[in-house]
């Protein structure tokens, strides 16, 4: 019998991907952001809960910076071992 998966349970999530002209208004605007060195990107993780991009961005306050968004990645963690998780 295999041991239960005891990893930690991280609820759906996106992640947003910026040009990195934007750091300096992300920093102005006290905008919680994380570098993405390997796509020379600047990243915002927010809960998915199904607003549009364009919600997401008013929510943020950062609406007027759409054209610097470049896409999304959304993370669905079902509590299932990533081994075990279909793509």
């Amino acid at each position: 019998m295999s041991e239960p998966y005891t990893g930690s349970y991280q609820g759906d999530v996106r992640v947003l991907f910026f040009d990195n002209a934007v750091k300096a208004e992300f920093f102005e605007r006290a905008i919680n952001y994380e570098p993405d060195y390997k796509n020379a990107a600047i990243t915002i993780t927010v809960p998915d809960n199904g607003e549009t991009i364009q919600e997401i961005l008013n929510d943020l306050g950062i609406s007027d910076l759409s054209d610097n968004y470049l896409y999304s990645h959304y993370n669905v963690d079902a509590n299932v071992p990533k081994d075990l998780q279909e793509v």
